[in-house]
């Protein structure tokens, strides 16, 4: 939620309580909405005020408190209680499972869906979308888009018309690089609510990735429409630069800084000017670039992701030396280690986008040292950064790792997320692929 719905959202729990200020599903309400703000001090002091704190949803609360404050043990020992005297109902057991899903435990999870399965027949909660977007969320928890893909499919298959199981679902399949397959059901949804600007960015950000640039600017336009956001500004400034509409662009950054006047963060306005100086040296007009570049840095030059824009700049200016410069700044001034994981990934792919392999497979390899998870979703950038730079021995290294633990890049290989993608590599992970399953694979095949 943003700070204005929060706002709302607490003033409408607290509104409800002062009417009703013995009701305890208005109490439990009015925690609930300071709980998912954070606010867990003042959560306990309202269900401190509950006098029927044996009612079902204030134990439930109560057992969320514990969550919220570590205390796992005795939060599953509420739960037990409650489900022993609930009987085990299919739907607290549901409520129990999905908790410990957003704790992301998943053992606990799988022991109280085991608990489900011993006193409920599958087949009769297979009926309940309850069940099935518990489900899709345990096998989203479990890393198997896959299978929380066919959940999902089968919520919609008893409610076509649900727009969150298509947004959720074009999610899935955008996991696991099946972009045509996220396109048709991203299309699904808008078909449901055109009105709706997040289903429209999700569409621009899916066609970003099959190349289809009109229909990704039809989309952000349509929804800029409807909503000229900082953020939507940001996407169509980003595809003005791709496209090369850099007068368009500066027209527009011009407009939100008049829009905006006095309201816009340091960040915002140093990406701005960032945006601005990227703008300029596209027309070849030096001096107001380097103006722009400047007036960013002064804005907001402590920021780590505004230094990664200017490694950008100049890694577009092709100056590597002064854009590394600006990348291991930005990598000093972050201190926290998965922020730092962030944007190391941004740096790679600024690389990767202009083709500067060599950097980008500098970086990549950089991400692969902080955990074999990181490694297995950067294997297929990395092997196009070798194969670009005909290191076959290093290529194939990626690929033999992608294609023995069958990683999704597998999955993708007639239709991967990069727009101008070398064909021949996506041939030669094919090929990779079917020697090893067929057990025929002979690395000097592909080197000598």
């Amino acid at each position: 939620l943003s700070l204005e719905q929060d706002s709302q959202a607490e003033a409408a729990a607290t509104y409800n309580c002062d009417l009703h200020p013995t009701d305890t599903d208005a109490q439990v309400s009015k925690a609930r909405t300071l709980l998912e703000q954070m606010r867990l001090e003042e959560a306990w002091e309202v269900y401190d005020h509950i006098v029927e704190k044996f009612d079902i949803e204030a134990r439930f609360l109560y057992a969320d408190l514990l969550l919220e404050e570590g205390r796992m043990e005795e939060a599953e020992e509420e739960f037990r209680q409650i489900a022993e005297e609930e009987e085990n109902n299919p739907h607290l057991l549901l409520d129990i499972i999905e908790d410990w899903v957003e704790f992301s435990d998943y053992e606990r999870a799988e022991a109280w869906l085991k608990r489900l399965h011993q006193h409920h027949p599958t087949k009769q909660l297979e009926k309940d979308v309850m069940y099935l977007d518990v489900m899709h969320d345990f096998y989203n928890l479990a890393m198997n888009p896959q299978k929380a893909a066919e959940y999902l499919q089968r919520a919609l298959d008893i409610h076509p018309y649900s727009v969150r199981h298509w947004r959720i679902l074009a999610a899935r399949y955008m996991e696991t690089g099946e972009w045509h397959k996220a396109n048709e059901a991203i299309d699904f949804a808008i078909a449901i609510d055109d009105t709706d600007t997040e289903l429209l960015q999700a569409k621009a950000n899916i066609c970003s990735y099959l190349n289809d640039q009109q229909t990704m600017y039809n989309c952000l336009k349509k929804a800029y429409d409807m909503n000229p956001s900082f953020t939507l500004r940001g996407q169509l400034a980003e595809w003005y630069i791709h496209n090369e509409h850099y007068e368009t662009c500066i027209d527009l950054m011009a407009e939100t800084l008049d829009t905006y006047q006095g309201e816009l963060t340091q960040a915002q306005e140093g990406s701005v000017y960032i945006t601005l100086a990227i703008c300029y040296a596209g027309l070849e007009r030096t001096e107001e670039s380097m103006r722009c570049l400047q007036t960013a840095v002064e804005k907001d030059g402590d920021n780590p992701q505004l230094r990664v824009s200017c490694g950008r700049f100049h890694a577009l200016q092709e100056d590597w030396n002064q854009s590394v410069n600006e990348m291991e700044t930005a990598l000093r001034l972050e201190t926290e280690e998965d922020r730092q994981i962030v944007l190391i990934m941004d740096i790679a792919t600024v690389y990767f986008c202009v083709a500067n392999y060599a950097l980008a497979a500098h970086y990549y390899e950089r991400l692969k040292l902080y955990s074999n998870e990181l490694s297995a979703a950067t294997d297929f950038y990395l092997g196009y950064c070798y194969y670009s730079l005909r290191n076959m021995e290093k290529c194939l290294d990626c690929l033999e790792v992608i294609c023995i633990y069958d990683l999704p890049a597998v999955h993708v290989l007639n239709e991967a997320p990069i727009a101008d993608l070398d064909r021949r590599y996506v041939r030669l992970l094919n090929a990779v692929r079917d020697d090893l399953r067929q057990g025929t694979y002979d690395r000097r095949k592909y080197t000598s």
